[in-house]
């Protein structure tokens, strides 16, 4: 499940916005005949990795888990279609040098919105005004939409 909805194997996601967490719930089951230790789980997009939000388990033989990772969609991304993959893994108990796995593949959908500016940062140069009565105020903003925007207005009140 990613964010809450089943997504089959090589389909596309529902869309997400960048700077929106992606939730991957994954349920991991052993057909082996033995315990698989260490068990991890790694999602890999667009160069990007989020590795499950659970420590390492082990998963006896014919028993289930429930794994989940937790990550944010770069704001770098732009409107589209990208490969992403699941992949599980863990160690053999019987022989700890032998990895097995399992890779999940699907499509994470990106859609921005045209005008979508979010401030990233914003930085007060003197925080306290005492007898003075201006100060400096740096702000950082991201447009994640998918307009240019030129512009843009900051309003501070208080």
């Amino acid at each position: 499940r990613i964010n809450n909805a089943n997504v089959p194997e090589e389909a596309a996601t529902a869309p997400l916005r960048p700077a929106d967490t992606i939730t991957a719930d994954v349920t991991v089951r052993n057909t082996l005949d033995r315990v698989v230790t260490g068990v991890n789980a790694t999602i890999i997009l667009n160069g990007m990795n989020f590795s499950s939000s659970t420590s390492e388990i082990s998963i006896p033989a014919g028993q289930t888990r429930a794994v989940t990772m937790t990550g944010t969609i770069p704001l770098t991304l732009a409107t589209g279609e990208y490969d992403a993959e699941l992949t599980i893994q863990g160690r053999d108990f019987n022989d700890n040098t032998l990895l097995q796995s399992d890779i999940f593949e699907f499509m994470l959908t990106v859609q921005q919105n045209p005008a979508d500016v979010i401030i990233t940062s914003a930085t007060v140069q003197n925080t306290e005004l005492t007898c003075s009565d201006s100060t400096a105020l740096s702000v950082q903003l991201t447009n994640r939409g998918s307009n240019d925007e030129n512009d843009v207005i900051v309003t501070v009140t208080g």
